[in-house]
C-alpha cells in the first residue's frame, strides 16, 4: 500500500514541476512583453513626425571610376507611406563646392515605399578624387535627408615617360605607362591623346591593354609629331582607362626647325646649284637630310638630292650647311623653282628662287651724272647668258618705292639696244636730277624678259660741277685710215662755263676701255662752241662692231657717242 502511494506522490510531483515550468515560462513572456511594450509606450512621444530616410551604403567600384552607387533606407517608422527622393549631392572632404548629380539612375525624383531601400547609380568621373573622402548627401521632398562620408578606393595610372626622339624620325614616339603598385585594380588602357587630338595608330601592343598593380609597358605610338616639333614647347600626353582613370604627362616636344637660307645657281655650272640649309635649333641633335626636290614652274618635280651619307648630311644645332644639288638647268632660263629639302627626323621645308635670266645683265661701273639732265650708265651681258639681251628701257626708283613710268634712254637715239653675249656697252638716259640732291635711288635695267638688274647710287650733293653740257654731234670713221677717227664736240648755250676737255676713250665691247690720243688735248671749248678733235687709235681689228666713244673733261666723264664701227 505505502509502495503504491509512493509512486503516485512522484508522478504527482513531475506533473506538478512541469505545469510550474509552463507556469514561469507563460508568466515571464507576459512580463517581457509587459516591460517592452511600457518601453515603447514610454517613447511614444519621440517617432518622428517627419519622414525620416538613411543612407545605409556608399559604394565606389575600383572597375568603374565613373559612378558610384548610393543606398537609401525609408524606415518603417516613417509617418508616410511614400518618401520622395529628391536630389544626390556630394562634395569633397574639407572642400566647400556642393556638386549636385544630374546623371542618376533610376531617374530622380524617386518615390520610396516605407520600410523599403532602393540603390542609386550616380554617374560622375571621381577618378582625380581617388583616397580622399566625399560626403554623399540625399535631399528628400517631404522629409529628412542624409548625409555619410566614405573613402574613395585608390587606383592610379601613371604616364612614366614619353620619348620623343628626334634621331629616330617624327613619325612614331613612345608612352610608357604604370599601373602604381597600390592600385586596387587591374587598368585597361584604351585610349591616348596628344593635346586634343586622339591619336588612333599603334603598334606593339595593342589596345586595349590590361596592367595589373606595379606593372609597367612601353606602346610605341605611329604618330607624326612633326607639326609639334616645328614649334616645339609643352604638350599634354593624355591617357584613358576604360574603368574611367585618367594619367597625364606634361612633355617637351624637342624643336625641330630649320629654313632654306638660300638657293644659288650659278651661271658659270648649270649642271648644278646650292641648297643652304639653316639648323635654327641651338642643340646638338643634328638634323640629316635625306632627299632634295625641285619643283619647276611647269609643275614638274626633279630628284635632285646629292650624294649624301652619314658624314656629309647632318645639320648641326644653331648652323648652315650647304649642298650641292644635281640638275641641269641650262635651258631652264627665268623659272621660278621651289626646292624642298627633307631629314630623316621627318620635317621639311621649302624655298623658291628663279634660275638666272637667258639674259643676264649687271652694271658693273657706277652711273656717272654727265649734267643736271642726263646720266650714263654701264651695261653687260655675262658671257653665260645664252642669249643677246634685248634693252627695252632704264627707269629710276625713288627713296619712297616710287619708280619712273616711262623709258629714261636717249643714247642710242633710237633702238632695239642689244647687248651681245658677254659684251658691254652705255646707254645716256635723261633726267633731271637736282631736285632730288643727295638721294639713294635705284637704276633698274629691263629687258624683253622682264626686270634684268639694278643698282644704287646717290645723286650729288650739288649741282655746281654739272652745270657743263657737252654732246657728241657727229663722228668721223674713213676706212681708208682705220687709225684715227674725228669726233665733234658741242659745248651748249645753257652751260655755265668753258668745258676743259681733258681725255676722250673707246669702251670696247668686252668691257675694256682703251684711249685715244690727241695733240688737240686737253681743250678748252667755250659756252656755244664746236670743236672737232682728231684722235689716233686703230680700230681695224673692230670694224662692223659697236664702240662708246666716251668724252672726259677735269670735272671727270661727261658725254658719251655709241657707234657702230663701218
Amino acid at each position: 500500500m505505502y509502495r503504491r502511494f509512493d509512486k503516485n506522490m512522484k508522478a504527482l510531483s513531475t506533473i506538478a514541476l512541469v505545469i510550474l515550468l509552463l507556469l514561469s515560462a507563460i508568466i515571464g513572456g507576459v512580463l517581457s512583453y509587459l516591460w517592452t511594450m511600457g518601453f515603447y509606450l514610454s517613447l511614444k512621444e519621440k517617432i518622428p513626425e517627419k519622414n525620416t530616410v538613411s543612407i545605409v551604403d556608399v559604394y565606389f567600384p575600383p572597375q568603374n571610376a565613373t559612378l558610384f552607387n548610393v543606398t537609401v533606407l525609408n524606415p518603417s517608422f516613417s509617418p508616410d507611406e511614400f518618401v520622395e527622393i529628391e536630389s544626390i549631392a556630394y562634395s569633397v572632404k574639407d572642400e566647400g563646392t556642393l556638386h549636385y548629380a544630374t546623371n542618376v539612375l533610376p531617374t530622380l525624383p524617386f518615390s520610396l515605399s516605407r520600410g523599403q531601400s532602393q540603390t542609386f547609380s550616380v554617374r560622375t568621373f571621381w577618378s582625380s578624387l581617388v583616397n580622399r573622402t566625399l560626403i554623399v548627401s540625399v535631399f528628400v521632398k517631404n522629409g529628412i535627408g542624409s548625409t555619410s562620408a566614405a573613402v574613395l578606393p585608390y587606383s592610379r595610372l601613371l604616364v612614366a615617360n614619353v620619348d620623343f626622339n628626334p634621331i629616330l624620325g617624327v613619325s612614331n614616339f613612345t608612352v610608357t605607362l604604370r599601373n602604381d603598385n597600390l592600385s586596387a585594380t587591374h587598368l585597361n588602357v584604351t585610349k591616348i591623346w596628344i593635346d586634343e587630338y586622339e591619336i588612333t595608330n599603334y603598334t606593339k601592343p595593342s589596345l586595349p591593354f590590361a596592367l595589373s598593380p606595379g606593372e609597367s609597358k612601353t606602346f610605341n605610338l605611329n604618330y607624326s609629331w612633326a607639326s609639334y616639333a616645328t614649334i616645339g614647347g609643352s604638350h599634354n600626353i593624355t591617357v584613358r582607362t576604360l574603368q574611367g582613370y585618367f594619367g597625364t604627362n606634361a612633355t617637351v616636344v624637342p624643336r625641330l626647325a630649320f629654313t632654306v637660307q638660300d638657293i644659288a645657281f650659278n651661271p658659270a655650272d648649270t649642271m648644278h646649284f646650292n641648297v643652304t640649309v639653316k639648323n635654327n635649333v641651338s642643340t646638338n641633335t643634328p638634323l640629316n637630310v635625306t632627299k632634295i626636290e625641285a619643283r619647276m614652274q611647269n609643275g614638274t618635280v626633279v630628284n635632285v638630292t646629292p650624294s649624301l651619307n652619314s658624314s656629309n648630311n647632318g645639320v648641326l644645332g644653331n648652323s648652315t650647311a650647304t649642298f650641292t644639288c644635281n640638275w641641269n638647268w641650262t635651258s631652264l632660263r627665268n623659272n621660278n623653282t621651289i626646292v624642298t629639302v627633307y631629314m630623316l627626323q621627318g620635317v621639311k621645308e621649302s624655298g623658291q628662287k628663279r634660275t638666272p635670266l637667258a639674259a643676264m645683265l649687271s652694271i658693273p661701273e657706277e652711273p656717272v651724272f654727265a649734267d643736271t639732265d642726263r646720266f650714263l650708265v654701264t651695261v653687260k651681258n655675262s658671257p653665260y647668258s645664252i642669249k643677246t639681251a634685248t634693252i627695252t628701257k632704264i627707269t629710276v626708283t625713288f627713296e619712297n618705292g616710287t619708280e619712273t613710268s616711262q623709258n629714261l634712254i636717249t643714247l642710242p637715239l633710237s633702238g632695239p639696244y642689244s647687248v651681245g653675249i658677254g659684251e658691254t656697252t652705255m646707254f645716256g638716259c635723261s633726267w633731271s636730277w637736282t631736285t632730288y640732291l643727295n638721294k639713294t635711288v635705284n637704276i633698274n635695267v629691263y629687258t624683253d624678259e622682264g626686270f634684268a638688274t639694278f643698282r644704287v647710287i646717290r645723286t650729288p650733293i650739288s649741282a655746281l660741277n654739272y652745270t657743263v653740257y657737252l654732246n657728241v654731234t657727229s663722228t668721223v670713221f674713213n676706212t681708208a685710215n682705220t687709225s684715227q677717227f674725228e669726233i665733234t664736240l658741242h659745248n651748249d648755250l645753257s652751260s655755265t662755263r668753258s668745258a676743259n676737255i681733258t681725255r676722250i676713250s673707246i669702251l670696247l665691247a668686252n668691257g675694256t676701255e682703251v684711249n685715244a690720243t690727241s695733240t688737240s688735248l686737253p681743250l678748252l671749248l667755250g659756252t656755244d662752241s664746236t670743236a672737232t678733235i682728231t684722235c689716233q687709235w686703230d680700230w681695224t681689228a673692230l670694224r662692223g662692231k659697236n664702240i662708246v666713244i666716251r668724252v672726259y673733261t677735269d670735272e671727270g666723264l661727261r658725254t658719251i657717242y655709241i657707234k657702230t664701227l663701218p
